[in-house]
């Protein structure tokens, strides 16, 4: 679907956006966290499926890239889906490197924190794998953990920088605690 020929959604969709650009602005003085939708990290730069119009998390690190005051990111998704519009957008980028957690692999989120320089950290945040979600993965309690881990290397190698943006998470009776949960980590 062409976003520009329904109006609503490319009004709400472009409000997203400008929510994650702000995120990823208030990162440079503060943790920062967009409770956003639409959703974007299926979003390529020339294609849109998934409920995702434009890639959020995208756009606000390449913003920050081309203005210069970034050189290098570290984008981590941790949504049950696979972000292939994150990973289309910046294939080939060595600037930006993207993760995406596998299962229950919260020790892969800190194995590429630790192995990788970066500025900052953006964070594709998507609840979908709670035990309550369609994933039937996570607890809540990690969520704590996996914002923990992000707070820790934000601190130790870009000066604190970090910000996330919601991807999925359908279940609204267990949505707003693992947000939380993750937020109180992150701070």
């Amino acid at each position: 679907m062409y976003v520009k020929s329904e109006p609503e959604i490319y009004e709400v969709a472009v409000l997203a956006v400008g929510g994650a650009i702000l995120a990823s602005e208030i990162a440079f003085n503060e943790p920062a966290f967009g409770a956003i939708r639409p959703p974007g990290h299926h979003a390529s730069p020339d294609s849109s499926w998934g409920f995702c119009y434009f890639n959020n998390i995208a756009i606000a690190v390449k913003k920050l890239l081309v203005e210069g005051r970034i050189k290098k990111a570290v984008i981590v998704d941790f949504d049950l889906h696979f972000g292939d519009g994150t990973a289309n957008a910046f294939a080939g980028v060595e600037e930006v490197k993207y993760h995406h957690m596998k299962g229950a692999d919260i020790a892969g989120i800190e194995q590429f924190l630790k192995e990788n320089e970066y500025d900052i950290v953006a964070v594709s945040a998507g609840f979908d794998r709670h035990k309550d979600d369609w994933g039937g993965i996570l607890e809540t309690e990690d969520y704590r953990e996996i914002g923990r881990i992000i707070k820790e290397y934000a601190e130790e190698k870009c000066e604190g920088r970090r910000f996330a943006v919601l991807e999925g998470g359908y279940n609204h009776s267990v949505l707003g605690k693992n947000v939380r949960a993750f937020v109180e980590g992150m701070e």
